[in-house]
């Protein structure tokens, strides 16, 4: 199983171009090494902590379809399910979602859908949705926090910098849980997404693996455009950062992921030297480091 995270949300672009929805809906269920996923619109320095990405490793990605952040790894289950793309599906998840949740109840873990289509048991989130449409497909795809490093997800989305504005779309934060505490102890993460799968099947469904074509287009195809600088960070809106250096308050204007511009007084050489460059940790950790949102 590939856990690259570029690969896998590559690999549902592809499927979304190339599946014929129109008689079955298809289900591809994978997992994915640390990283944060942003929605389509939004802005990486509102959603996230840049520097504790950079420091443990997480991946930062950007998904195609809408909807707020969230946090994989080798402990989080990602459903993405396609469908013909239908109006009266569209911001509706119950299609793609009944199954996962009459699954669940297999487990006597009782799930539902609230009011921001996220699946919760109680008040604890333990999944969220998003939803991309094309012509002919729909892709409702979740996330199914199974044993995720919760102290991971907190961290990650909790933004440098508390004074951005954008005009992006920003996630709502919720408390989480996992749903392996609910689970018979002896329950591996293998063997609920084996048990998954095939009541995915039970329902009619298919069950998506990749063979050595469908590889080769994503690799070649999608994954070049997914895990490129311009669509992960360029694509976040123009951005005021209000922070502290030295105790001292300036404004950084942020066009396509760089520095466009800092207002303040006696602006440090570390700060000047940046204008023009990707305001990433990459090549700007010191920065970084210094800054104070």
């Amino acid at each position: 199983m590939n856990t690259y995270p570029f690969f896998n949300l590559a690999a549902e672009a592809y499927f979304l171009s190339q599946l014929d929805c129109e008689i079955k809906d298809y289900v591809f269920v994978y997992v994915n090494q640390p990283a944060v996923v942003i929605g389509r619109n939004q802005n990486i320095y509102e959603e996230l902590n840049l520097l504790y990405c950079h420091e443990h490793q997480i991946d930062i990605c950007r998904r195609i379809s809408g909807g707020g952040t969230v946090y994989h790894d080798l402990g989080n289950i990602n459903i993405a399910w396609f469908s013909k793309s239908d109006l009266s599906k569209v911001n509706s998840y119950t299609h793609a979602m009944q199954p996962l949740i009459d699954f669940l109840k297999g487990y006597n873990i009782i799930a539902h859908l609230n009011e921001r289509n996220s699946l919760m048991i109680g008040d604890k989130k333990i999944g969220g949705n998003a939803q991309f449409s094309s012509k002919k497909n729909l892709l409702s795809h979740c996330t199914l926090l199974f044993d995720s490093n919760l102290t991971h997800l907190e961290k990650s989305i909790a933004p440098n910098f508390q004074q951005v504005t954008s005009h992006a779309g920003k996630s709502v934060r919720s408390s989480v849980m996992n749903i392996k505490d609910l689970l018979p102890s002896n329950t591996s993460l293998q063997n609920f997404m084996e048990a998954m799968q095939d009541f995915f099947r039970s329902r009619d469904v298919e069950v998506l693996e990749l063979n050595d074509h469908a590889i080769d287009e994503i690799q070649n195809i999608h994954l070049p455009k997914l895990n490129h600088f311009d669509w992960v960070y360029a694509r976040s809106p123009k951005s005021v950062i209000d922070c502290m250096l030295d105790k001292k308050a300036y404004k950084l204007f942020i066009e396509q992921a760089r520095l466009n511009t800092v207002e303040g007084i006696d602006i440090p050489s570390i700060l000047s030297n940046a204008i023009g460059e990707k305001f990433i940790v990459e090549g700007q950790k010191d920065l970084f480091d210094k800054l104070q949102g």
